[in-house]
This record gives C-alpha cells, structure tokens and sequence, in this order.
C-alpha cells in the first residue's frame, strides 16, 4: 500500500485494514448529512456522496493494475463499480430535473 500517502510507511498487514477503515468516517459523514432537516444540506450532501462513489470508482480503475492494489476481489469490485454506476444515474437524475425544472421557469416568464 505504499501508493497512498497515509499508509505508504505501514507494513502491508497494518495497511490494508488501515486503509478500509478511512473511509467508514468519510461515508458515515455524507450519509448522515443526507438525512439534514435542512433541505439545501441534504440535497448538496447527496450530491456529494454521488461525486465520492463517483471518483471513488474512477480512482480504482485508475489505479487496478498498480502492484500494491489489493482490492481486486470479485466483491470489491463489483460493490466499488456498481456504486459508482449508481452515483453516475443519481447526478444525471438529478442535472436533469434542475434542466426540467429551470426550462418551465422560463417557458412560463
């Protein structure tokens, strides 16, 4: 795992479980926020979240054939792609409904 800064001076078996466990704040955090009363911080921290599975995604595939990638079981892969397909389809659900929505705005003015 020395390919990422933050475990790059860990052994390998310290690494790896190191490196799972950043990211349950992370995720915990988005989650959270996209359960906020305020409907501005929910809908932005959904957003968000979208943004992460989406990078998060493109990050593996980026970096699937460095050696010190480890996260190439069949289940890694499938849970790390298939949220980021799900990230993808939110965002366009989403820009689409704001283009929905802004185009009525105007055909009504």
């Amino acid at each position: 795992m020395e390919t990422f800064i933050c475990t790059k001076n860990l052994p390998e078996y310290t690494a790896s479980p190191f490196f799972v466990i950043l990211h349950i704040p992370l995720i915990a955090l988005l989650l959270w926020l996209t359960n906020n009363q305020s409907l501005v911080i929910k809908n932005w921290s959904r957003i968000g979240l979208a943004g992460f599975l989406i990078i998060h995604s493109g990050l593996h595939k980026l970096l699937e054939n460095n050696p010190n990638n480890t996260f190439n079981s069949s289940l890694s892969l499938r849970l790390i792609y298939g949220s980021g397909l799900l990230g993808l389809l939110y965002l366009i659900l989403v820009f689409t409904s704001w283009r929905n929505i802004h185009q009525n705005l105007v055909e009504t003015d």
